[in-house]
């Protein structure tokens, strides 16, 4: 009897032994579970992070082009700017030459006047 007691408490002792290696099973596959969750999620957090550095890389791209472009339109503004500067250099040169040949003309046309008015005094007077 002694030996069947015994055998029925090694039995109990598997059995016990058993059911904590089943308990320690689940737990690790729970924790397997757990850590394929946490996997995916890292995942998807991963390819968010892949979009949004391809986001902003395009704006660079885009912010970059819009540079080139604004300082090419400076630079006709520029060119646009001197080139109005040297055509009000000529006008105003060309005010000024305009202006003395009006003062000229004007004194031409008043000695014109004054011969005008000597050669009709000569004739009343003659």
């Amino acid at each position: 009897m002694v030996a069947t007691k015994e055998v029925g408490e090694s039995i109990g002792l598997i059995k016990e032994s058993v059911l904590g290696n089943l308990r320690g099973m689940e737990k690790a596959t729970s924790a397997v579970n757990d850590a394929s969750q946490l996997a995916e999620r890292s995942g998807a957090a991963l390819e968010e992070i892949v979009e949004f550095a391809r986001d902003t890389s395009d704006m660079v791209a885009s912010i970059a082009t819009a540079s080139e472009k604004q300082a090419s339109t400076s630079e006709e503004i520029n060119r646009a700017v001197s080139e109005i500067d040297a055509v009000s250099d000529r006008t105003t040169e060309q005010m000024q030459w305009a202006s003395e040949a009006v003062v000229a003309l004007m004194k031409l046309a008043s000695s014109l006047n004054d011969s005008f008015t000597a050669l009709k005094q000569n004739q009343h007077g003659s």
